[in-house]
Order: C-alpha cells, then structure tokens, then sequence
C-alpha cells in the first residue's frame, strides 16, 4: 500500500473513525505490481462517487466520474499535509450538491450538513464541450457520519 494512504488513514482518525483498512465505507485496490499505486473507493449508495489515487508522486481525488477534482503533487503532500487533511475532511463530512452541465463540466458544492451554507465549491472542465441547456442538479449525504 502506498504511504500517501497514511494522510487519509489521519484524516479518518481525526474523525473518530477506524483506519480504511479496518472501514466498511471503503473499497482498497492495490492489486498493482509495486507499492507505487493505491486506488480507495467509496461504496455507500447514498454517497457521492468518490475514488482515490494515492502514488509516490501524488494524491488525486476524483468525484462522480469528474477526474482529478482535487490533485496534490509530493511537494504539496509535504509542505501541506494539515490543508490536505482539512480539504479531505470537508469531502468526506460535507453533503454535496453537483450541477452537471452534460458530461464534462461540473460544479461541487460541498455543505455544512447542519446548515446547508456552503463551505466550499469547485468547477471541473474535463472534456471539450459544456452544454448549459442540459443541467442536472444530484445531491448526495456525506460519506462520513
């Protein structure tokens, strides 16, 4: 397993929860020929679409099929671990709110579950045409209770 895991494994314990080895809310795929590579899914049906790829070089979040919504090089894992942990943890306690404009263009809305306000929100291009007469709203409860 690759040693980027170790970020999310403090940010689940952080939460009060047991490491992603030991979870239900997670699925592991580290059938890879080395080390270099960790892929962590979500499996809750109420959730968002969440994966994750953890390698030497990176950690990248991908959400309901927009790659690389969140992307962080080694030098940033470094420096910047606590904003890591902090935005994971906004990811995983956060309902979040996703307009789609067709299949390349979203909008994230990550909500304080209490008070619905926005806490953060993030737009990912990831095609080459958005089409803003086909729009479709999906909510989804947090992750992380």
């Amino acid at each position: 397993m690759n040693n980027n895991v170790n970020i999310f494994n403090k940010t689940l314990k952080n939460l009060g929860k047991v490491g992603v080895l030991e979870s239900c809310l997670f699925k592991i795929d580290d059938n890879f020929p080395d080390d270099d590579f960790t892929k962590i899914y979500s499996i809750g049906s109420d959730s968002i679409q969440l994966a994750m790829d953890f390698t030497n070089d990176g950690i990248d979040i991908h959400l309901n099929g927009a790659s690389e919504v969140f992307s962080w090089n080694k030098s940033h894992i470094k420096n910047n671990t606590d904003e890591i942990i902090k935005t994971l943890n906004i990811v995983l306690t956060s309902s979040i709110q996703v307009d789609s404009y067709g299949n390349n263009y979203k909008k994230f809305f990550f909500k304080e579950v209490s008070t619905n306000k926005t806490i953060k929100k993030i737009s990912v291009f990831d095609g080459l045409f958005i089409n803003f007469f086909k729009k479709e709203k999906n909510f989804f409860l947090p992750i992380v209770f």
